[in-house]
């Protein structure tokens, strides 16, 4: 995937809360990715301080957001 025609979402503290929008998302026909550093899975702590992002193609972008508008954890 070009990382050039990615779009970052939203950041979230833990990859669960992540998978949870992604989630709502692809129940709505949107493909979305999740980026992480978290070496691997060895140091979790790191999706705290680095952020879970959530990222969909730029081309849909706004589908997703309108989606997702008003919509919390």
């Amino acid at each position: 995937m070009d990382k050039s025609r990615m779009k970052v979402l939203q950041t979230f503290p833990s990859a669960i809360q992540a998978e949870i929008v992604k989630q709502r998302l692809a129940a709505n026909g949107i493909e979305a990715f999740i980026s992480e550093d978290d070496n691997g899975g060895m140091l979790p702590s790191l999706q705290t301080t680095l952020g879970v992002k959530l990222e969909v193609l730029d081309s849909i972008a706004k589908k997703a957001e309108k989606i997702l508008e008003g919509y919390a954890l």
